[in-house]
């Protein structure tokens, strides 16, 4: 490093310039800085260009990773010719029609109103617990209005409390349920021996059936709240102190059943009900489906109390069958009641708890906004298929193609001086004669001629021109949409075909290579198999008691799940109503053995892992299953796909990891026994296709544009360190020089005081010799 030189005045001594001759010299030393810092700069021009051809390949990347999905060419719109009756939206996918609408009644939820209190923040002076929708509220005797309302609102029962001002010394409290529909309705009762409720004046009155269920044409009843655990005690489950929760003797059609919510689940409860032996009264707890129809582990657990003749008569004890949501005291200030959506489509009447219907129209959502049975909102439906959309993301991929294209032939293109005047030199882009983006301008355009050729384009509206640019022709791709849109989309994206009605192409990967010839072998060695059970013996007339079935294992993501039949079931009886049950969720079949007229079971999905056991709580007279059975394993399918290997799950079949030309690949394997199944034919479209390569070429690791701008990045940063290298050697010269040229001032400047000396001495002898002279002659004067 260098040090700061000495001050120094330049030339005093010499009179010579030396800042400028200095200057001068480390301008001459600085000149190869000036040719790196040039050179540095044509590697940044470079590592720029790359990074822009970086961001086309990735919008083109997005381009056609769009137009590789299925969903991009099954894209549907919708319209309502009434928006204030109903509005509708689709999904890709949706189920094309139009359809005619009229809706009769809008789901609503439930609204009630207490009496009026003089004041929201003065203490109520009440205290005890309530349950609302299943949770329990507890209220001190400090507690005013808005802090009910705060804890109600904090419970998660699904209500929303809300205190209002009406007038003077007039607060009220509003609770408003959530959700719509009459299976939503409010569930509110004292705890025990409690009042908050009914003081507050929000209920009173004989109770009534708050949920009417009709699991089927033969069997009507009340439903319970739905609980988070069917096997846990009532009071744990919502959430009531131990020895709080009620307890006695209810009454169903005038039969006692002794409950106590403390102790008992309702599972127990069920129990007790069927044990109660009540003419025409059965219990079961079912699992609740989700608004989508599925049912989990978690599904919440609902008491269902059948009759098979009229709607079974309740007496309650303690509000046992309140807190339970099984009946409900009148609310006595209702705003509003709770109710379904009505409405029919196409003719087919239809009921749903919400306005919002996903599930109506495949892959359509309608939204219900108006209708009343006096005057019914009436629109017409259409889903159609979304060509606008389709054609849009055709041509955002030609649009993206076109601008790698630009950018790689402005990279090529030489500018020659103007008038191509002797002695100047023309000018050439960053990327000019670039191998690694020739390279890729010729994969890119190779794979998009290799996969579709001119013919093949064309026909669906795509024309490469000389320079090698992408056309959309808009109107011939919208017509080849509407022929055949599932040929256009096997253009663009990864298809497959099997030529065996047992085996089924599901999808690929960016590793599953496109087949030739005939394509690829599928060899199954073992069919896949459902999981299935026998009843130890065979049913003999009809049940003697009514009985439930309990069902567990990995079919049922180990947790138990009961179905009750009841008393006097054939057997046919019992098969129709297991494939009915909605607690089952569809994941039993069950018919009767025809070798040993024995029930039996069996897991509708395939696999290792459908799994299950039942057991029933009678010994005899039922369905024969007794103490328990567990069923026979189904097994997973297994086989080879162009003799690779592969792995199965189910009856998929997916080609494995490493394999050369088939990883990645699923098929679904229908067939029931080993064998051979013929071939699946793979093919890669033009998206897909580009899109792997692209992936190739953006590799973040060997990828060509990450390996230029590394080496771009290296050359920067070995000019920066060249650059400063020549820095401090001229840095160094220049101190050299500064210090050598002040030596020169000092020893000129000391050989200038050197000389003056000597010169001063010699006019003082000059000057001595002199006086002596005149005074030798005038002593000889004087002599004379």
């Amino acid at each position: 490093m260098s040090t700061t030189p000495p001050i120094s005045f330049s030339g005093l001594a010499s009179g010579l310039d030396t800042s400028s001759i200095i200057s001068s010299l480390v301008q001459a030393e600085q000149q190869p800085i000036t040719q790196v810092q040039q050179q540095e700069s044509t590697y940044n021009d470079a590592l720029s260009a790359w990074q822009s051809l970086n961001s086309n390949l990735s919008q083109l990347q997005s381009a056609a990773s769009s137009l590789s999905q299925a969903a991009t060419f099954t894209a549907a719109t919708a319209a309502s010719s009434d928006s204030s009756v109903a509005s509708i939206t689709a999904l890709p996918g949706a189920q094309i029609g139009n359809h005619t609408l009229t809706v009769t009644q809008v789901a609503q939820s439930q609204k009630v109103v207490t009496k009026s209190i003089t004041s929201g923040s003065t203490a109520l002076g009440e205290t005890g617990s309530f349950t609302l929708n299943g949770k329990t509220i507890t209220v001190g005797a400090t507690d005013a209005l808005t802090d009910v309302a705060v804890k109600i609102n904090a419970s998660g029962a699904g209500v929303t409390a809300t205190v209002v001002h009406v007038g003077q010394n007039d607060y009220r409290m509003t609770l408003t349920g959530n959700q719509s529909g009459t299976a939503n309705a409010l569930s509110a009762a004292d705890n025990g021996s409690g009042t908050v409720l009914s003081d507050l004046g929000l209920i009173s009155g004989a109770a009534a059936i708050r949920q009417v269920v009709t699991p089927d044409a033969g069997h009507t009843g009340a439903g319970s709240l739905g609980l988070n655990s069917a096997t846990q005690s009532v009071a744990n489950t919502l959430g009531i102190a131990s020895g709080s929760a009620a307890s006695g003797t209810i009454q169903i059609n005038g039969v006692g059943v002794a409950v106590n919510l403390n102790t008992d689940s309702l599972n127990t409860i069920a129990a007790s009900i069927n044990k109660a032996g009540i003419a025409g009264i059965t219990a079961e707890v079912v699992a609740l489906p989700d608004p989508s129809g599925n049912i989990s582990g978690s599904s919440p657990q609902q008491l269902q109390i059948l009759s098979s003749g009229t709607a079974p008569q309740f007496t309650d004890s303690n509000n046992i069958l309140q807190t339970l949501g099984v009946t409900q005291s009148g609310f006595t200030g209702t705003i509003s009641q709770a109710q379904d959506a009505k409405f029919s489509l196409d003719g087919l009447n239809m009921t749903r708890s919400s306005n919002i219907v996903s599930d109506a129209i495949p892959g359509a959502t309608l939204t219900l906004l108006s209708g009343t049975p006096s005057s019914p909102g009436t629109a017409t439906l259409s889903v159609t298929q979304d060509t606008n959309s389709i054609v849009q993301s055709v041509q955002s991929f030609a649009t993206a193609y076109n601008a790698i294209q630009d950018f790689i032939t402005q990279q090529n293109t030489f500018t020659a001086p103007a008038g191509n005047a002797a002695g100047q030199a023309g000018t050439s882009p960053p990327l000019f004669g670039d191998s690694t983006l020739s390279q890729i301008q010729q994969q890119l355009g190779n794979t998009l001629n290799a996969v579709a050729g001119a013919t093949t384009l064309e026909s669906i509206g795509l024309t490469l021109n000389s320079s090698g640019d992408l056309s959309v022709n808009a109107s011939t791709l919208t017509s080849a949409l509407q022929t055949n849109p599932t040929q256009v989309a096997s253009l663009f994206g990864l298809s497959g075909q099997a030529d065996n009605p047992g085996v089924q192409f599901v999808t690929g990967s960016i590793k599953t290579q496109a087949s030739s010839g005939p394509g690829y072998a599928i060899n199954i060695t073992q069919a896949a198999t459902q999981s299935s059970a026998l009843a130890q013996a065979a049913q003999s007339g009809t049940s003697t008691a009514p009985e439930t079935l309990t069902f567990n294992g990995a079919l049922f993501n180990n947790s138990a799940t009961s179905i009750t039949l009841p008393a006097g079931n054939a057997l046919q009886d019992t098969v129709n109503q297991i494939n009915a049950s909605s607690s089952l969720n569809g994941k039993i079949y069950a018919s009767i053995d025809p070798a040993t007229h024995a029930l039996k079971l069996a897991s509708l999905s395939y696999g290792s892992g459908t799994g299950f056991t039942v057991t029933s709580d009678q010994t005899s007279g039922g369905s024969g299953i007794a103490a328990g059975t567990t069923a026979t394993a189904g097994v997973d399918v297994q086989g080879t796909i162009n003799g690779e290997a592969a792995t199965g799950q189910g009856r998929t079949l997916t080609g494995n990891a490493g394999n050369s030309t088939t990883e990645g690949i699923q098929l679904l394997v229908s067939a029931t026994s080993a064998g051979a199944y013929g071939h699946v034919q793979v093919t890669h479209g033009v998206a897909d296709a580009l899109g792997n390569a692209l992936t190739q070429i953006m590799d973040p690791i060997s990828g060509g544009v990450i390996l230029a701008e590394n080496s771009l990045n290296t050359q920067i940063s070995n000019a920066q360190q060249q650059i400063q290298n020549i820095q401090d050697q001229v840095s160094a010269y220049q101190d050299y020089l500064t210090q050598m040229f002040s030596d020169m001032e000092t020893r000129v400047a000391q050989l200038q005081s050197q000389g003056a000396a000597f010169a001063a001495q010699i006019g003082t002898s000059t000057s001595t010799s002199s006086t002596s002279s005149i005074g030798g002659s005038l002593s000889s004067s004087s002599k004379a």
